[in-house]
């Protein structure tokens, strides 16, 4: 398997998570002065919006044949899930692998959020 940035799936396979405004966000893909300007006011109405985005991954980043994404992708959901249920045990969270066609190109991502109460 090609891996094309080794040092963010290290980032990825041991992922460091932390808490803003009750988003459960991995800090890899965090700037305090980024969420600040562009993600504080969101996260106080829509935290499960902020989430997803944030906790965005596209594996086409990591390894250029969608054999080797979907590889990855399978492994990383399950890590993350491993690791997100051991560090919130209280919280539900939805880890969502997805693979799409887009520009004749199979992308796979995977994105995560908190399961939140709707009442």
């Amino acid at each position: 398997m090609e891996i094309l940035d080794k040092d963010y799936l290290l980032q990825i396979l041991s992922p460091h998570f932390i808490v803003r405004d009750d988003c459960v966000l991995f800090e890899s893909h965090f700037s305090e002065a980024t969420y600040k300007a562009h993600w504080h006011r969101l996260a106080l109405e829509n935290p499960t919006k902020v989430e997803a985005t944030l906790n965005h991954i596209h594996f086409s980043e990591l390894t250029p044949r969608p054999d080797d994404q979907r590889e990855l992708g399978i492994k990383i959901q399950d890590v993350w899930e491993q690791h997100l249920r051991a560090l919130f045990p209280r919280c539900l969270f939805e880890i969502k692998l997805t693979e799409a066609l887009l520009d004749s190109e199979t992308e796979v991502t995977l994105d995560v959020w908190t399961i939140r109460d709707k009442r």
